[in-house]
């Protein structure tokens, strides 16, 4: 450093280095305020230098340790000086009784101090007075505050340093005090989370924030391999495929464009690593919703980050956790209301399906008739066959996790182990998970070097038939040879007589999955000083996916054309994945006086390649030889893809507090893709906020009411690809046709190409209230969001001369538009008993601003849906509400005639046309919007109780304010087969019998028309579900001290306890929902 002074006093020359340095001074200003008349001039000079130039002749010395300057009395008296005093000692940590170096001792309310060595020592030299504290601290360690009683020697021990989960905000990058941040975060802790569910996680986090909400899966229910479809804020993606199917799987989920990105220690995972995540490894869920505080993410954040820690091992002694969870998972079949066998046959007669006329009697009319005895004859015996619970079980699971930790302040370590299985309550439907981790921290003088391996593995298997086939089966048929006690290959009755129990019992199909994956996370963080930070981590990850799905030569589903050669089929897929994610981050932070800085630079790169295989073999000769070595055949020509995708990325942010009162966020990130066009590679991302904390006015500090009184606004914007790898380019494939040339194989333009085509971009603006009473016992939050999706990636149409039909362009527009409240209330709180009541509320309003040509073909597509329909359409497509798009409208809009009810004359339904015209006509051109699924609210509420040992907690979800078309009305009572299969009782109560009945549904011998989209069937959707309810108990520590243990903790949970709808319809089509009741226990020792 240059330095030029004359005549001046110690501490200005002091103040001067500190100015110029940076570094932090330690001494006493009343000890050198005699230290005047220091002249100096150097020019590039070491500090060092410097310091003893300044000092010569003073009777003071100086040390240097990292940043920090302690100048301290040296050998030789002052002038007069005063009485001092001694103090040594030792610094160490309480849990490991390792030294502690660099560990800063003060004399507290003076300047006078110094640091510890590499043993922990330390030597601390003040003047003698009365009531002396000691204060002791160290970065990541509770600070220690110790009385002097004119001892010589003082060993201090601190404790590691716990941070309450609401006190930071987890951004996946670092941790920011919660205090001084401004974007919009919920942070979940590992306890509220098992509480909720102590296997999914994903299942809890709608419970602690509204914003989050899973998407009702009324096909596939409680299916263990059916994953959930959940989304952050509202949906804002158009598709443009005409299929409204509510399965949710595996393979569609990754290409979810609304699925918000997840983010494990730093890492970017897929959605299934979380679903298969064992809850008690987590430390901590953070939910990033607005562009603050995901704009770090850039180009993947538009949907909303959520970022899981997973615990770290602790320094101590050996330690071993156990966990085990053991459940009892029950079918529920509520929502079902299917008639009795004498029900059934009753409608059949009430329908005319029977003629007893005796002026029209002919063969077929006798016939009919006297199946209608046969049947009569059956249920006169008592048949009267239970379908549902044919293929149903009451499930017994069982979950393990063993981790075992260890280690000293310089290495640590921890051992994973986990086993869970999950049985479905469906027969043949499981899914088991097993893995196993390794954890290392290793600290060396200013560096930390840490590696995470993990091993995950999955075995799937789904039930090879669907749970409507027996939702459907007739109740007077007997499944079972009641001679032989063997079940019958065909039924007695029906269109269609096949036994699907026969298939499950005898038959060799099945549905099979499985991956394996492996994963190694390695970082190095250098701590450069106190206020300087350096991360570098990389993962690697390779993933492999297998599913074969056979279908036995004898099962019923083969083609009755197929040759002996051709019964019998495998199907086997496969992925094979390989991704690594590279980071580079720089921290900077800095407080002076009132003043706090805080920088952060850094990078990514990302490359995801993955290969995806297709093949079919055909011709088994019998179910239990079902390899590929035993078909006869390959069907058709095996397929293969491959997709290699990279993105880089660099940001910068700031943050900026004063006085912790006011803040300020800036930042900004580049991105770079390879999935964009030629022409757009890179795009900017920004975010801006702001905020004050005023409850840390001095007016308010302390106040005996008001404990916090936050106010912010963030905006920027984030993006979102929201498209297949390679959309932007123009793609090749081999053909599909067994022609050869002379130069090989047959290649044809696969998809046209964009070169223009660029990201999703998403505007997002965000305010916010937080407001505190008594300590924060009282608790309120409030936010009102503003989303704005522009450039949205739509399909364009083309010419169909061009080859092709449409390629993709960002045209569309979306806005979601909402606020959001949450309110938490611990109104009573003695040392024995403690309760908490919360509740939150989300409200959410799609708009599609713009739409183009695309979507507009689009919407005449879904009109031709019907255009076949004739006075004989039983086909359920026409039945169906396709999803369309018009500007000012919803995503979420249902679409149909609207409907004047049932004409009390003759059973006939009355529509009213758009220009006020009454029809008895359908008409596609006349479809307006007729309901919206989307609730004008939902949330969650609870109670949270403790008394001593015992712990309870029950959460309840709810929704209200928007609409559903009822299909089980459409489906299984106005449009319900007879015939063929069984059906919802309201088919005799609530159709239309004779002239001169009021009845909301058509005429009951109508069996030929169906029912097309129609306003009859929205219904108001208003929900209220038990969703959780928890009770545990801590065995107290005495005893468990006893029996050699840490902690030991027994827990009780029952999911999905109750469930009440406005719309009375059947749920679990394909898969039925559960009931599931948990026992757990956690032990440590």
């Amino acid at each position: 450093m240059s330095i030029a002074m004359t005549n001046a006093s110690l501490d200005d020359v002091l103040q001067q280095i500190k100015q110029q340095t940076g570094y932090l001074l330690l001494y006493n200003s009343n000890e050198i305020k005699a230290v005047r008349g220091i002249t100096i001039n150097r020019q590039q000079a070491p500090v060092e230098e410097i310091l003893r130039e300044v000092l010569k002749g003073s009777g003071f010395d100086f040390s240097i340790r990292e940043d920090t300057i302690v100048i301290r009395v040296g050998d030789r008296p002052l002038n007069s000086p005063p009485q001092r005093v001694t103090l040594t000692g030792r610094v160490t940590n309480r849990a490991t009784k390792a030294p502690i170096p660099g560990a800063m001792v003060l004399v507290k309310g003076t300047t006078v101090g110094t640091t510890t060595d590499a043993d922990g020592r330390y030597t601390l030299r003040f003047p003698k007075r009365q009531n002396v504290i000691i204060a002791v601290s160290f970065l990541g360690m509770e600070s220690r505050e110790v009385a002097y009683n004119n001892q010589t020697e003082l060993d201090v021990q601190l404790l590691d340093k716990v941070e309450s989960i609401d006190d930071v905000v987890v951004t996946g990058y670092a941790q920011v005090r919660k205090e001084s941040f401004t974007g919009n975060t919920t942070r979940i802790s590992r306890e509220q989370i098992v509480e909720v569910s102590p296997k999914h996680m994903i299942d809890a986090i709608q419970v602690f924030d509204p914003s989050f909400r899973i998407a009702e899966n009324i096909s596939m229910g409680s299916d263990p391999n059916s994953l959930p479809e959940f989304y952050i804020r509202g949906q804002n993606s158009i598709t443009t495929e005409l299929n409204n199917s509510a399965d949710i799987s595996r393979q569609n989920l990754t290409n979810n464009s609304n699925l918000p990105i997840f983010i494990l220690d730093g890492f970017e995972v897929d959605v299934e690593k979380i679903y298969d995540m064992d809850p008690m490894r987590v430390h901590s869920i953070t939910l990033l919703k607005d562009a603050a505080a995901t704009v770090l993410y850039g180009s993947r954040a538009a949907n909303g980050v959520v970022v899981i820690e997973s615990r770290a091992p602790e320094a101590g002694k050996l330690r071993v956790s156990y966990n085990l969870t053991g459940s009892v998972e029950i079918p529920d079949l509520s929502a079902y209301n299917l008639m009795n066998a004498r029900e059934k046959l009753q409608a059949e007669l009430d329908a005319g399906l029977y003629a007893f006329d005796a002026s029209d009697v002919t063969e077929n009319t006798y016939t009919t008739n006297q199946t209608y005895y046969q049947k009569l004859n059956e249920v006169n015996r008592g048949v009267d066959t239970y379908w549902l619970s044919k293929n149903l079980r009451t499930a017994l699971n069982h979950q393990h996790s063993i981790y075992i930790d260890g280690g000293e302040n310089d290495v640590r370590w921890g051992i994973e182990l986990k086993y869970a299985g999950n049985k479905g309550v469906m027969r043949d439907s499981k899914r088991d998970t097993y893995g196993a981790g390794l954890f290392l921290d290793y600290r060396i003088g200013k560096f930390q070097i840490m590696n995470r391996a993990s091993y995950d593995a999955n075995n799937s298997s789904d039930s090879p038939y669907s749970f409507s086939q027996f939702s459907h089966m007739l109740p007077y048929n007997v499944p079972i040879d009641e001679t032989t006690g063997k079940y019958l290959q065909n039924l007695r009755f029906g269109y269609s007589t096949l036994n699907p129990l026969y298939e499950r019992e005898y038959l060799n199909n099945f549905n099979r999955s499985n991956y394996r994956t492996l994963q190694d996370n390695f970082a190095i963080n250098f701590y450069a000083t106190p206020h300087f930070t350096a991360k570098a981590w990389i993962t690697l990850s390779q993933r492999n996916y297998e599913s074969r799905v056979f279908v036995d030569p004898l099962s019923s589903s083969n083609s009755a054309f197929a040759t002996p050669q051709e019964l019998g089929s495998l199907t086997v897929n496969g992925s094979d994945t390989f991704s690594y994610d590279a980071n580079l981050l720089f921290m900077y932070n800095r407080n002076f006086n009132k003043h706090f800085l805080n920088f952060s630079l850094g990078g990514n790169a990302v490359e995801n390649s993955y290969t995806v295989n297709n093949i079919k073999y055909i011709g088994f000769s019998t179910g239990a030889l079902n390899s590929p070595n035993d078909a006869a055949q390959v069907d058709g020509k095996p397929s293969e893809s491959k997709n290699k995708t990279r993105l880089v990325g660099m940001f910068l942010s700031g943050n900026y507090t004063y006085d912790d009162i006011y803040l300020l966020d800036l930042s900004v990130r580049m991105d770079g893709s390879s999935e964009f066009g030629s022409d757009n590679r890179v795009a900017p991302f920004w975010a801006a906020g702001a905020g004050i904390n005023i409850h840390n006015y001095k007016f308010l500090r302390d106040h005996p009411v008001l404990s916090r009184l936050k106010v912010r606004g963030t905006i920027g914007t984030v993006g979102k690809v929201g498209y297949a790898a390679y959309s932007a380019r123009s793609t090749y494939t081999t053909s599909s046709t067994s022609d050869w040339y002379a130069t090989g194989a047959g290649h044809i333009l696969y998809y046209m190409g964009n070169p223009n085509l660029g990201w999703e971009k998403t505007r997002i603006a965000d305010i916010g209230l937080e407001l505190g009473f008594f300590k924060d016992r009282l608790l309120f939050k409030a936010s009102y969001y503003d989303k704005k999706t522009i450039d949205q990636i739509t399909d364009v149409t083309i010419p169909s001369s061009s080859g092709f039909t449409s390629y993709k362009d960002n045209l569309g527009e979306v806005s979601n538009r909402g606020f959001e409240l949450d309110l938490r209330y611990n109104f009573y709180r003695t040392k024995d008993l403690e309760m908490t009541l919360f509740g939150n509320m989300a409200h959410n309003k799609n708009k599609i601003i713009k739409i183009n040509d695309a979507l507009r073909a689009y919407n005449e597509l879904v009109q031709k849906q019907y255009e076949d329909y004739d006075d004989n359409s039983t086909q359920s497509k026409y039945a169906q509400t396709y999803t369309q798009y018009v500007e000012g409208g919803s995503i979420y809009a249902i679409y149909g005639m609207k409907s004047l009810g049932i004409n009390p004359a003759n059973g006939k339904e009355v529509y009213l046309r758009p220009d006020g015209t009454i029809t008895y006509e359908w008409n596609a051109a006349d479809q307006v919007e007729i309901g919206n699924t989307e609730p004008w609210a939902q949330g969650s509420f609870g109670l949270n109780a403790r008394w001593k040992n015992i712990s309870l907690f029950a959460t309840f979800l709810y929704e209200f304010g928007g609409q559903r078309y009822n299909s089980t009305l459409v489906n299984q009572v106005e449009n319900a087969n007879l015939e063929r299969y069984n059906v919802d009782r309201r088919v005799s109560t609530d159709r239309w019998i004779n002239p001169g009945d009021v009845a909301p549904l058509k005429d009951i011998k109508d069996r030929t028309l169906v029912t097309r989209p129609t306003s009859r069937f929205i219904q108001d959707y208003n929900t209220l579900q038990f969703n959780s309810l928890s009770i545990s108990y801590d065995f107290p520590s005495k005893l468990v001290k006893r029996w050699g243990l840490g902690m030991l903790r027994l827990t009780a949970n029952i999911e999905d306890l109750g469930y009440y709808s406005t719309v009375l319809q059947e749920r679990g089509l394909d898969y039925p929902y559960s009931r599931t009741i948990n026992f757990t226990l956690n032990l440590t020792f």
